[in-house]
């Protein structure tokens, strides 16, 4: 996040303070204290232009972290450009058997960095005692399920045919894992994505539409959500989950809730609006 220089009172004297802004969990604007350079006066009677030099050398690194973002992002691209042109040659030099990548996930990538959520995720586990990449695992899972719904066991076997390059997400154990860390960051999560899309489309929810649908499971033990209920799909020896959606006025998600599998839909509206609003 970037840096900036403020001059902090505190009782009768005035502290020289680097900050670094980010969001809290519910998404609020928050500064973390970087670097303390103690007192405005004494640091002016060292030197006059102490704070004009704090301010010059705070701004270039700012400007050296934004330019290696665009020197990432630039890496990113030629490793995927080089990609396709080893696919290009053929598995094992073999002529006419080609290797193929899906290039549509590079689509998706980019939409994930526009709405910030590489940021969101590496906030989010700062904190957590996790060793795999908790951004790479919850974007593997998106991916696939966006582009080749399936198992964690498929999606994990599918992502060497991604054009992203997914090493480092290693252990298939980690995708189980990470679902635990998305359901506990449920809240924050669309709440982070909310506040992206509307300063994206200039969101403004005069409307709001409603559904409600059904996931079924190929088990039939009652647990947790999962219950017997009327599928949507007809599945009446399956247990199922019911999922209640909200959308704004072009179809984009605000946000979901799930009930039990038995739930009547007509039960499920209320709660969720009034959660909502």
């Amino acid at each position: 996040m970037p840096l900036h220089v403020s001059i902090v009172s505190v009782k009768n004297y005035k502290y020289i303070r680097v900050y670094s802004s980010y969001r809290n969990e519910k998404g609020q604007p928050r500064s973390r204290l970087i670097e303390n350079h103690g007192r405005l006066d004494a640091a002016l009677l060292k030197d006059p232009q102490y704070v004009e030099k704090l301010k010059e050398r705070i701004a270039k690194e700012n400007q050296l972290e934004a330019s290696t973002k665009v020197q990432e992002v630039e890496k990113q691209a030629k490793e995927r450009m080089d990609k396709l042109s080893q696919a290009v040659k053929g598995v094992n030099d073999k002529p006419g058997c080609f290797k193929t990548y899906n290039v549509g996930a590079a689509l998706i990538r980019k939409v994930w960095s526009d709405l910030k959520l590489p940021e969101m995720f590496r906030h989010l586990q700062r904190n957590r005692k996790i060793e795999y990449s908790y951004d790479q695992t919850a974007y593997l899972l998106t991916e696939q399920r966006l582009l080749n719904p399936a198992s964690k066991l498929r999606s994990f076997a599918n992502r060497s045919g991604s054009i992203i390059d997914h090493a480092k997400v290693d252990h298939l154990e980690d995708l189980y894992k990470v679902l635990d860390l998305l359901q506990e960051d449920k809240a924050t999560i669309v709440r982070h994505l909310n506040k992206e899309i509307q300063k994206k489309t200039k969101r403004k929810v005069t409307a709001a539409f409603y559904d409600v649908t059904t996931y079924s499971f190929e088990s039939r033990c009652v647990s947790d959500y999962k219950d017997f209920g009327i599928s949507k799909d007809h599945k009446v020896n399956e247990v199922q989950v019911v999922l209640g959606l909200v959308m704004g006025e072009n179809g984009i998600p605000i946000d979901y809730e799930l009930f039990n599998g038995n739930t009547n839909e007509f039960g499920t509206m209320v709660p969720v609006i009034e959660k909502i609003k």
